[in-house]
């Protein structure tokens, strides 16, 4: 196991793309919240899934705005 790679992306997304996907996130989040059904099991893994989310929302909460770089001139 101590040759296993890392790799993370670094995705083009506009303003727009990341809204979209946050409302998703967090029509997911209420999806799961519905499914608790008083089962320990069950509501241990909803709540799994919901703070797998919310971590996730976190990351786009707190990555900035950049601006696209410059296209080179062409010679």
């Amino acid at each position: 196991m101590n040759n296993e790679k890392h790799y993370y992306l670094t995705p083009l997304l506009f303003e727009k793309d990341v809204d979209l996907i946050v409302d998703a996130i967090l029509q997911a989040q209420n999806n799961w919240g519905d499914k608790r059904n008083g089962t320990l099991a069950w509501d241990t893994f909803v709540q799994s899934r919901i703070d797998e989310l919310e971590r996730v929302l976190d990351i786009f909460k707190s990555t900035n705005y950049k601006e696209l770089p410059t296209p080179p001139e062409e010679i």
